[in-house]
């Protein structure tokens, strides 16, 4: 879920769907466009790095060695 492409309070605000918990994230974000910038920036490179097509590639090849070292 969303928990797990996103850092609290860094590359986001998460709320549990509380209304009031929601607005108040929103309007936290409204009223600041450093936050807003800072966040997303952060979510940025946080995506960049975590699922570029290297790192992708790169996770899989290690999971095919270690997937196949279990056979011998």
């Amino acid at each position: 879920g969303v928990r797990h492409c996103m850092i609290h309070e860094k590359t986001g605000i998460i709320t549990i769907q509380h209304e009031e918990e929601v607005s108040d994230a929103i309007v936290k974000l409204a009223a600041s466009e450093t936050m807003r910038r800072q966040m997303g920036d952060a979510g940025r490179a946080f995506v960049l790095n975590k699922y570029s097509r290297e790192r992708l590639a790169s996770d899989m090849r290690a999971l095919y060695v270690r997937l196949l070292s279990f056979n011998h």
